[in-house]
């Protein structure tokens, strides 16, 4: 160290001792980043094998229903098969029934383990073909029933209305000249 004119002057030393700390902490830091890199890389492929093995649980247990259900319909003579179809897919839901899902909306009401199952235990024979048909059938029915219940009332003066044509109009589009029928 050198002092001019009162100004302290490093070595050469000393700043090659401060470079060598800072390079020193710098690999340290890139270390921990490559790190917990590669832990989080770990954890992601821990979750997606727990995914994977969940989902294969999930289909084996539904593979295994419907097994179970196919036994259960063979054993059924052709008109109560047929029957079945009018419980899997009845006209409308039934009050307690939970709500239906997207899912189920796009795929049809009628597709289910238990529809699937139904047909499986006549695969090959000329009931399958009535048992598509009659599922298909059951699924048009129940569309059109939920899309009659979903319908919203007119106002008379042509405003949009909040009522559904399935309840009750009284107290309807009153400021409006009431209800004039449905979209």
């Amino acid at each position: 160290m050198i002092t001019v004119g009162g100004l302290v002057i490093l070595g050469y030393d000393w700043c090659k001792g401060v470079d060598e700390k800072a390079a020193a902490e710098a690999r340290q830091r890139e270390e921990k980043q490559r790190q917990d890199t590669e832990k989080a890389k770990r954890e992601d492929e821990e979750v997606r094998q727990r995914a994977a093995a969940a989902e294969k649980e999930r289909q084996t247990e539904k593979a295994a229903r419907e097994a179970v259900l196919t036994a259960k319909y063979k054993a059924l003579q052709p008109w109560q098969r047929l029957a079945e179809v009018q419980r899997l897919c009845p006209r409308s839901p039934p009050p307690d029934a939970p709500p239906r899902t997207i899912e189920e909306m796009l795929a049809g009401v009628c597709v289910t383990d238990a529809s699937i199952a139904l047909v499986a235990a006549v695969q090959g024979t000329a009931e399958e073909k009535i048992l598509k048909e009659a599922l298909a059938v059951a699924a048009k029915r129940r569309d059109e029933s939920d899309r009659q219940r979903s319908r919203f009332a007119k106002c008379c003066d042509g405003a949009p209305s909040d009522c559904m044509c399935s309840n009750v109009h009284q107290g309807c589009c009153s400021h409006h000249g009431g209800v004039c029928g449905c979209e």
